[in-house]
């Protein structure tokens, strides 16, 4: 995770710090263990209203997620973009298709393989009732 600022607060060796601050107009969660004096950022947005976003968690990880509209061409690839680039290729990425209510086709999303990276994905379609999908992915952060 990143390293955002030092020697605040002071804590005793074997023990930890959960505490806010704000980081510009907006109350943030940060973390400190022991006498270090590194302090790492556990949220960066409000995860509970954005469609799109970015979060971290403890040990190094940081979580993204978003929507990407269509509708798409059967056979096509989109290309994703992360809202921040992780330090290596993500551990994993999930997406989701949504289709028209009531479509009997056999319509799917998959990642295509290789195309994981530090920075973005690559979803393949198949079908043309795909109306767009969601994605998540994690991975590492320090």
């Amino acid at each position: 995770m990143p390293v955002l600022s030092t020697g605040f607060p002071t804590n005793p060796a074997g023990q930890l710090s959960l505490y806010t601050k704000d980081v510009s107009g907006r109350s943030t969660v940060f973390y400190k263990k022991d006498n270090s004096s590194t302090q790492w950022q556990l949220t960066g947005i409000d995860p509970s209203s954005a469609t799109s976003g970015y979060t971290y968690l403890p040990g190094g990880l940081l979580i993204q997620w978003g929507v990407v509209a269509g509708p798409f061409a059967s056979g096509a690839a989109k290309t994703v973009t992360f809202p921040v680039a992780f330090d290596a290729t993500a551990y994993s990425v999930v997406d989701t298709a949504w289709k028209d209510s009531g479509s009997t086709n056999s319509n799917f999303i998959f990642i295509v393989n290789g195309s994981i990276s530090a920075t973005e994905f690559k979803a393949g379609i198949n079908g043309s009732d795909i109306r767009s999908f969601t994605w998540i992915a994690i991975g590492p952060k320090a």
